[in-house]
């Protein structure tokens, strides 16, 4: 979902009546449907970044729902997923706009008869596989590589950008017993994109939009608090490695990022042709850090580029990151970066 679609006239209104709605499943079977009109109290999606850095690194979702039980008949089992969207009046269609979750607990308290569930996206389950159960052979490329973990998550399809698909004959230099997510993190690394899960249950490789239009606009309106330090731009990448054998590219202009021992690149020779390369792809990337707690839009993805005015009527560009909503009957967000 864009966020030029007509939710997003929608869900922008003075008068919104923005609704939520849970799917229970086991697999693909629907057991239950959760409404606010019934059981349904309260969601909160995370959506957790790496403080400070521009690419090289993955966003695991996780979901807390709250749901009335008061006859005490309902039963959530672990590893039943649910499945959340959100609409932003009635009559209109629901939309959903985040992945899959996979129960992790389910906690009811005898006072309240509330169900307090805990539930991750896919991602949370690579760090309970390694890339040895893969079966890659080299050579082999990057979209081979997470094509496999997409197959062992679970997940629906992949996403990524242009210039993506790097070879690499000499396969990289792991041992094997790297979790999927450290394997997703150095893919990452090597091709400047962050990752996570979208809500088609696709794996997406995304590289932060330096040079094109923002998304959204969020007016002084849209917001109830606002702070703002001075913008950050990435200007140097550099490999280091446990050896010493460090090679950079880029300018003293701006920030370093550091790729710290990465097991693609330090299976190649050439990263003098590498990291400029990479440099041309990601150098300039400038963004605010901040801190925004607003009335929110259940479209926003991560990722995603805004621009926010400030009470002088400035627009400062920065990015989806890191990122919380909650729908209680109302719906806040709160999103903010920090370097």
């Amino acid at each position: 979902y864009m966020i030029s679609s007509n939710y997003s006239t929608m869900n922008d209104a003075l008068l919104r009546k923005i609704e939520g709605k849970v799917g229970l499943y086991n697999s693909s079977t629907l057991l239950d449907t959760f409404l606010p009109t019934d059981k349904l109290q309260e969601i909160t999606i995370a959506r957790v970044g790496e403080k400070g850095k521009f690419f090289g690194f993955g966003i695991c979702q996780q979901a807390t729902v709250k749901i009335i039980d008061k006859a005490n008949d309902l039963v959530f089992l672990k590893g039943e997923n649910l499945k959340t969207s959100f609409r932003a009046n009635s009559g209109s269609a629901y939309a959903r706009v985040c992945p899959s979750f996979y129960i992790k607990d389910a906690v009811r308290d005898e006072k309240t008869s509330v169900y307090t569930i805990t539930a991750y996206d896919a991602l949370d389950s690579a760090v309970g596989h390694v890339f040895s159960e893969l079966g890659m052979e080299a050579p082999y490329t990057l979209i081979n590589v997470i094509d496999a973990v997409k197959s062992i998550l679970g997940l629906s399809g992949i996403s990524y950008p242009t210039g993506f698909d790097i070879s690499y004959e000499n396969g990289a230099n792991l041992s094997g017993d790297e979790t999927l997510r450290a394997i997703l993190n150095a893919v990452a690394e090597v091709t400047q994109t962050i990752y996570y899960v979208d809500h088609r249950d696709y794996l997406v490789f995304k590289r932060l939009d330096k040079t094109g239009d923002p998304v959204l606009t969020i007016s002084k309106n849209d917001y109830f608090e606002l702070t703002t330090a001075l913008p950050v731009t990435l200007s140097k990448i550099m490999s280091v490695t446990e050896l010493g054998d460090n090679v950079d590219a880029g300018d003293d202009t701006g920030v370093i990022q550091y790729v710290r021992d990465n097991p693609f690149w330090n299976a190649r020779t050439d990263l003098q042709t590498l990291l400029p390369a990479a440099v041309d792809r990601i150098s300039g990337l400038t963004i605010v850090p901040y801190n925004l707690k607003w009335r929110g839009n259940f479209l926003t993805e991560l990722c995603d580029k805004i621009k926010v005015e400030d009470k002088y009527g400035n627009l400062v560009t920065t990015y989806i990151l890191d990122d919380s909503f909650t729908y209680k009957g109302g719906f806040s967000q709160t999103s903010d970066w920090e370097y």
